[in-house]
């Protein structure tokens, strides 16, 4: 459970391909993969020059929380990278 009052590490990656939709993404939760049972059809355009938003979705449900160590890699981490990042 992440709402528990604790720090999580929380992580999602991304590979890109012929299908560009956030679905397509992978969440993981101190290291273990876990299951996105909502998640709309969002396409990801990586090759924009708009803004980054971190902690909401399009401009509306804003996250009521604290956010520390974020980080953006060039390509998908692997299940094994981020658990190790996760300890």
């Amino acid at each position: 459970m992440i709402n528990d009052g604790t720090w999580h590490h929380v992580a999602v990656t991304w590979q890109p391909g012929n299908d560009d939709m956030l679905s397509n993404a992978v969440l993981f939760v101190d290291g273990d993969e876990e299951t996105i049972s909502v998640l709309n059809d969002i396409a990801i355009n990586t090759s924009t020059s708009e803004e980054v938003h971190i902690g909401n979705i399009q401009n509306f449900n804003h996250f009521s929380g604290k956010i520390d160590d974020v980080r953006f890699y060039n390509r998908a981490l692997t299940a094994e990278e981020i658990a190790e990042i996760a300890q």
